[in-house]
C-alpha cells in the first residue's frame, strides 16, 4: 500500500507602500510530508514601482517612473536515510530585479552610458543550489546540519569612463562584472534546552566574485515565558573585509487565546556601515543603513488552516522580507538557505510561528 502523506498549501501576499517606492510580493507554496520524504515547492511574483529622482547635483539624468516585476520558483527535498540522518537538497531560479536599489542604479547608469560604446543591458536572473545533511545526534533534542551553497546571478553593471594611459589616446568605458558567482557553507546547531526553550545557532561563510568572504552568525531562540505567552528572538551579525559589519535583532511576543486566536507584537532593528570604499565615487555599493520597525499581528488558527494579518511600519525607511516558520514542534526555518540573495540580505528576517500553545518545543 502506498504510504500516507500530509499536504500543506500556503498563500501569502504582502506589500510596502511609500511616497516614492511601492513593493508587492505574492507567493504560493506546497509541501508534502511522508514518512521518510519531505518535498516543498513555492512560486512567487513580485512587483517594484519606483519614482526615480536624480540627485540635485545631477544635471544629466531625468526623473522617470520605473516599473518591473520578478518571478521566482524554489524547491527542496529532505530524505531520511536512517532514523537519525537526513539528506537535504534545494534549488531555485528567479527572473527580474531582486530589489529596488539595483533597479535605481541600473536606471542611473542607463541614462548616463547607454549611448556609449561598451554599454551592455542586462536581464537580471539567477539560480541557486544547495546540498547537505541533518543529523539528530540526540533524539528529539539536538540536531546538527551542514549545507554547501552555490548561486549564480546576472546583475546590472556599474560603469566608469577612464582616460587611457600613454601612449594611448582617448577614453574607455569600464564595466563591473555582470555575472556573480557565490559559493559557501553553513553550519547549524539546533537544541532543545528545556521544555520551554529551543535555540538555533547558525554559522555561515560565503564568497562572491571580486569580494572578500563574508562571515555571518545568527542565533534564534523560542521561549515559552508563560502558559499563554511565547517569546521569539533572532540576533545576527556579519563581517566582511575590508571594513563591512552589520548587526540585527528581532523579537516577537505572542499571546495564545484558547489556541484559536493569536495576537503578537514585534520589533526589529538593523544597522550596518555600508559597503562604499570611496565616498567620492558614485558606485553600486550599498550606503550605510540603520532601520527600526515595529508592528502587530493577528492570526486565526483552525484545525486544517490558518490566516494571519500583520501590519506595521518602519520608524526609518527600509524594505522588509517576511518568512513564516513551521509549527512549534518542528525545527527552525527562516535562516540562511541555499539562496545566497537571502543569506546576504541586508534586512533581518522575522521568525513567527503559526499554531500551537505556549511551548517553545
Amino acid at each position: 500500500m502506498p504510504s500516507s502523506a500530509n499536504h500543506l498549501f500556503e498563500v501569502n501576499s504582502e506589500g510596502l507602500w511609500t511616497s516614492g517606492i511601492n513593493l508587492t510580493d505574492s507567493s504560493a507554496a506546497y509541501r508534502q510530508t511522508r514518512r521518510n520524504l519531505d518535498l516543498n515547492l513555492s512560486l512567487s511574483y513580485s512587483t517594484l514601482d519606483l519614482d526615480y529622482q536624480p540627485a540635485d547635483f545631477d544635471i544629466i539624468s531625468q526623473a522617470a517612473d520605473l516599473s518591473e516585476h520578478r518571478v521566482a520558483v524554489q524547491g527542496g527535498l529532505k530524505r531520511k536515510v536512517t532514523p537519525s540522518l537526513s539528506l537535504l537538497g534545494s534549488g531555485g531560479y528567479y527572473d527580474g530585479y531582486v530589489n529596488y536599489r539595483t533597479l535605481w542604479l541600473n536606471e542611473y547608469y542607463r541614462q548616463y552610458y547607454s549611448d556609449v560604446r561598451g554599454y551592455r543591458a542586462v536581464n537580471p536572473n539567477g539560480y541557486n543550489l544547495s546540498a547537505g545533511f541533518r543529523w539528530e545526534y540526540q533524539p528529539a533534542t539536538a540536531f546538527l546540519q551542514i549545507d554547501a551553497l552555490y548561486s549564480q546571478g546576472n546583475v546590472p553593471s556599474g560603469y566608469e569612463i577612464v582616460v587611457l594611459p600613454p601612449p594611448q589616446i582617448g577614453t574607455e568605458l569600464l564595466r563591473s562584472p555582470d555575472r556573480l558567482h557565490t559559493a559557501g557553507g553553513r553550519l547549524a546547531l539546533e537544541n532543545v534546552l528545556t521544555r520551554r526553550i529551543r535555540t538555533l545557532n547558525e554559522f555561515q561563510v560565503v564568497a562572491t566574485t571580486e569580494r572578500e568572504p563574508r562571515f555571518s552568525y545568527q542565533g534564534s531562540m523560542n521561549c515559552a515565558v508563560a502558559e499563554r505567552w511565547v517569546l521569539r528572538s533572532v540576533t545576527g551579525f556579519s563581517v566582511e573585509e575590508p571594513n563591512f559589519h552589520a548587526f540585527s535583532f528581532a523579537a516577537t511576543l505572542e499571546y495564545d487565546w484558547e489556541q484559536t486566536w493569536f495576537l503578537s507584537v514585534f520589533g526589529r532593528y538593523y544597522q550596518d556601515n555600508g559597503e562604499i570604499d570611496n565616498p567620492q565615487l558614485f558606485n553600486v555599493a550599498a550606503p550605510a543603513l540603520e532601520t527600526v520597525q515595529v508592528g502587530l499581528g493577528l492570526r486565526r488558527q483552525g484545525e486544517r488552516w490558518s490566516v494571519k494579518v500583520v501590519g506595521g511600519g518602519p520608524i526609518s525607511a527600509a524594505t522588509l522580507r517576511w518568512k513564516r516558520i513551521s509549527n512549534r514542534s518542528r525545527n527552525f526555518t527562516g535562516a540562511a538557505t541555499g539562496d545566497s540573495r537571502r543569506s546576504r540580505s541586508r534586512i533581518p528576517i522575522e521568525a513567527s510561528t503559526p499554531g500551537g500553545s505556549a511551548s517553545a518545543i
